[in-house]
């Protein structure tokens, strides 16, 4: 039974990283164990139940006759729970998150593999422990008389009492012929010898049967209780989560930290935005791979070289940082394009220009430069002055960024996150109904 447990590990990560691909395999997988020993212990006794119920039927009958009677009907009780629950570990593959899909399909895997193995090799295993027994083994693993004889003959003397004794399955003829299929098997379950499991579920059963309104009542009030409950739950409104109480030195630790004046200045800055034009939001890696990274998705509709998309985007940053939700990163911070136009009026007015304004720049004295000029001017000047928020490929500017200071932090209440998101969205929607083409 261990061993059947133990050996869906191999057999499910095999198909879990050869046939599915499934490279990334997170620590949630290690779950998986739990899951799989609760399941396949579940499974073993079903099938060590069966076995037992279909000997006491046929106390006689050989291991193939028993078989017959308990395997199969074992086999379809595990079948039921076990495709049950692997198809809803299967169908939380649907989530996005790589993690969560890694281990619903892992787990899986242990429940198909375990099913599996528990017919291959427990069914097999209790086949050749019947056949044993019937031989008399004295082997110590398998024939307890060795430690508890007494008892075993006490039993082994009840049986042989008990199938002497039995009385047989009473005949249907004219007089009980008016007798109903529950009453004849009612007549053969009181003939029988129930075993201590049936006799507990038989009284589990008539006490749920008799108060069983009682019991929907009690659910039905529960289930509204919960919801309404579960209607009034709000979101958070701070990530702080106390864990420890408040004695332990961890949490008087965390507690002192957060009033440092470094951490109070960190958080009050607030975090930083990035406004970019010339990509697509998109995510070209594996998203079941960590280490599988995105390439950058180009918007092919992204052209500054005109006149009105360069005169656009040297106003743009004045206009952002007059509102209220968005400032300078530094007090100074220059935008791309106002610092563009700074180093062509620098260079146009100096004495001796660089060789990256004169091989390229055509004398542009500020922006906006003409349409056949901007790319490679801009470009030359990048290279100049190391700027990294403006990416070009083959001779052509394609992304260009603009970073502004929030003022909220990524652990700020959730409100606070919806509204500063809220009036960032509205400014830049208000923002492309008057931007010109190729920047809107």
């Amino acid at each position: 039974g261990l061993f059947q447990i133990i050996l869906s590990f191999p057999l499910a990560y095999f198909v879990y990283y050869f046939i599915a691909g499934l490279v990334f395999f997170p620590f949630l997988n290690f779950i998986g164990i739990f899951v799989v020993f609760a399941l396949g212990a579940d499974d073993v006794f079903v099938a060590v139940d069966k076995w037992k119920n279909a000997r006491h039927e046929l106390p006689h009958g050989t291991t193939e006759q028993v078989a017959a009677l308990a395997l199969p009907d074992a086999a379809y009780a595990m079948l039921l729970t076990s495709t049950t629950t692997a198809a809803a570990f299967f169908a939380t593959a649907i989530c996005p998150v790589g993690p969560i899909v890694c281990f619903a399909v892992f787990c899986g895997l242990l429940i198909t593999f375990d099913y599996l193995m528990n017919i291959f090799l427990v069914f097999p295993a209790l086949c050749l422990y019947d056949k044993w027994i019937l031989k008399g083994s004295k082997n110590k693993c398998i024939n307890f008389d060795w430690c508890c004889q007494n008892t075993a003959s006490d039993d082994s003397n009840a049986t042989d009492i008990e199938s002497s004794t039995r009385p047989s399955t009473p005949a249907v003829t004219n007089e009980n012929i008016d007798l109903t299929e529950s009453d004849i098997r009612h007549n053969e379950l009181e003939a029988e010898k129930r075993t201590l499991i049936h006799r507990f579920l038989d009284a589990y059963y008539n006490i749920l049967h008799k108060f069983r309104w009682f019991v929907l009542g009690v659910v039905i009030a529960a289930t509204t209780v919960c919801a309404v409950f579960a209607a009034q739950l709000t979101l958070p409104v701070s990530s702080e989560v106390a864990i420890l109480p408040d004695s332990n030195p961890y949490q008087m630790h965390r507690s002192w930290s957060e009033n440092l004046l470094s951490n109070v200045l960190a958080k009050g800055e607030g975090s930083e935005t990035l406004i970019i034009w010339g990509l697509t939001p998109a995510d070209t890696g594996d998203h079941l791979n960590p280490d599988s990274w995105t390439t950058l998705v180009l918007d092919e509709s992204f052209d500054p070289r005109s006149e009105s998309s360069q005169n656009y985007l040297i106003g743009f940053c004045d206009r952002l940082f007059e509102t209220n939700f968005a400032s300078k990163i530094s007090s100074n911070y220059v935008c791309p394009m106002n610092r563009f136009d700074e180093w062509l009026k620098e260079q146009s007015k100096s004495n001796a220009p660089s060789d990256a304004y004169l091989n390229n720049c055509d004398g542009a004295l500020s922006v906006p430069v003409s349409y056949e000029t901007f790319d490679p001017c801009m470009i030359a000047w990048t290279k100049v002055v190391n700027e990294t928020y403006v990416l070009e490929e083959k001779g052509e500017v394609k992304v260009m960024q603009i970073r502004s200071l929030s003022s909220v932090v990524f652990d700020s209440p959730f409100s606070d996150l919806r509204t500063d998101w809220n009036a960032y969205e509205d400014w830049l929607e208000n923002e492309r109904g008057t931007a010109p083409v190729g920047v809107n």
